[in-house]
């Protein structure tokens, strides 16, 4: 990934990749988190968010890096920042993410002991994935059995 980002430095109109920064930020930004360096994913995350204006666009990265450098107070505000926004449009973005910060957020919930709150995210996606393909039937039976372990 970071080879064909370096390659589109390189090659592409100027321009142009003055308008898709933001998207490189966040790019480098998963990036960094691949290679564990959390710090910098955060960095690039925040240059995505001044570089987009996006409301929600840094909010997934920047919880998996707080989550991944054990900085479970920060991801859990941060995903729930991402859940809580009013927005219009976030389709694509909550079609890639959604699924998973609700699995974040019921994981760090859980881990908290907010057995409530923890039970309401894992719900969530039970009832967003309820009729997903049968490839992710196992990520919605595992929320099922949390939300019934937690619950009783």
């Amino acid at each position: 990934a970071r080879e064909l980002l370096d390659e589109g430095a390189r090659v592409l109109d100027p321009s142009f990749l003055r308008q898709v920064q933001g998207s490189y930020h966040g790019a480098r930004g998963y990036i960094a988190l691949a290679e564990e360096r959390f710090a910098d994913a955060l960095t690039e995350f925040k240059l995505m968010d001044a570089e987009l204006g996006c409301t929600i666009c840094p909010l997934h990265g920047m919880g998996m890096a707080y989550r991944l450098a054990n900085e479970p107070d920060s991801a859990v505000a941060v995903f729930e920042r991402y859940v809580n926004t009013p927005r219009s449009g976030g389709v694509i973005h909550d079609a890639v993410w959604l699924p998973n910060v609700y699995v974040q957020l019921g994981e760090l919930y859980e881990e908290r002991g907010d057995r409530e709150r923890a039970a309401d995210y894992y719900s969530r996606l039970v009832e967003l994935w309820h009729d997903a393909d049968p490839e992710l039937q196992p990520k919605v039976e595992s929320a099922r059995a949390a939300v019934a372990r937690l619950q009783g």
